[in-house]
């Protein structure tokens, strides 16, 4: 099951998405979801190896962007705060 399927089928509060996968990246699932919707209005958090460009700002499908390498606590940090503005 792919996560587009999985999100269809089931309820989340968010989803946590690399930007590199190997299939699809993270873009094009954000673009995906927030074209759903079913699904859009769950939140996405990016993150990524590579330094994150503000340029991802403009599209304003990411909740949150994330760096790696990055701490248990800024990841749940952020999911704690999207989690609560639901």
């Amino acid at each position: 099951m792919d996560a587009l399927e999985l999100l269809l089928s089931e309820t989340f509060d968010l989803v946590v998405t690399d930007l590199l996968m190997p299939v699809m990246d993270g873009l094009d699932l954000a673009a995906q979801i927030k074209g759903n919707p079913v699904i859009r209005d769950i939140p996405i958090v990016l993150m990524s190896g590579r330094k994150l460009e503000t340029r991802f700002d403009e599209h304003s499908v990411f909740a949150a962007m994330l760096t790696k390498p990055f701490s248990l606590d800024e990841l749940l940090n952020v999911i704690v705060v999207l989690v609560a503005s639901k």
